[in-house]
């Protein structure tokens, strides 16, 4: 019965996964935010936290610019969580579309 939950979590999660990396990306960028927004206005995870370090870091800003770049902020982190449903599918062939290589000779150069 464990494994059979396993599998059917698995086969879920890669539907998930599959459904998310088919949709137009504007509408993926879309579900990134909702998902900082929920995080950070709706169920506050870490709100007071990532605040009092934004008070740390930019002691200048009002407390609405450090509120506003703190959902921003949290809205990156969801398009990254996003992105990565997109793992299990990306071919070879694929990684010059999703990925940017900079400073890649730096690296060659530090390998030698």
């Amino acid at each position: 019965m464990n494994y059979l939950i396993k599998r059917f979590c698995a086969w879920s999660a890669k539907l998930l996964s599959y459904i998310i990396f088919k949709l137009p990306i504007g509408l993926q960028l879309f579900l990134g935010d909702v998902l900082g927004v929920l995080w950070f206005d709706v169920f506050r995870i870490r709100r007071s936290l990532i605040l009092s370090n934004l008070l740390l870091a930019f002691p200048e800003m009002s407390e609405s610019q450090r509120i506003q770049l703190g959902r921003k902020s949290l809205c990156n982190m969801g398009r990254t969580f996003i992105e990565y449903f997109y793992f299990p599918f990306i071919k070879k062939s694929d990684v010059d579309r999703y990925f940017l290589w900079d400073g890649y000779e730096k690296l060659r150069k530090w390998e030698q």
